[in-house]
């Protein structure tokens, strides 16, 4: 099984992650939402109320997706060629923003890896999550 890690964002955009997950089989248990409001015990279909807690994910490969001309991190191993592990945590940034190193501070990063597209621009994180768990599904069957 693997652990999914995105960052709280607000109105519809938590709907489509609900959906993506929900699409994948990913139960609630293995999510993980930062900086989840208080007060927010149910969002949308899925229950993804457990508090962020790294100290449950420390022995979990930690896979960041950051663009390759990222501002803080970038992604170094392109995902066609990635090998998915097991005991995966793919951990994904905001939307409008890059993932910043203080962000990643307590976990074991193994692997750095890049969706290829036609420009350097970034991707919208629930976009990021359907190539990188369609490629999953895909490789590991």
């Amino acid at each position: 099984m693997f652990d999914v890690s995105f960052q709280f964002q607000s109105g519809k955009v938590m709907q489509y992650w609900d959906q993506l997950l929900t699409n994948f089989g990913v139960p609630a248990e293995n999510v993980w939402v930062r900086n989840l409001p208080a007060g927010s015990d149910n969002i949308y279909t899925g229950v993804y109320d457990q508090p962020y807690d790294i100290s449950q994910l420390q022995d979990k490969n930690t896979i960041v997706l950051a663009p390759p001309n990222g501002l803080y991190i970038q992604g170094t191993e392109s995902l066609v060629d990635f090998v998915h592990p097991d005991n995966a945590l793919y951990f994904f940034g905001f939307d409008h923003s890059f993932l910043e190193q203080e962000e990643l501070d307590g976990l074991t990063v193994t692997n750095y890896v890049y969706i290829p597209q036609h420009d350097k621009h970034d991707m919208y994180s629930f976009c990021s999550a359907t190539c990188v768990l369609y490629d999953r599904l895909v490789k590991n069957g």
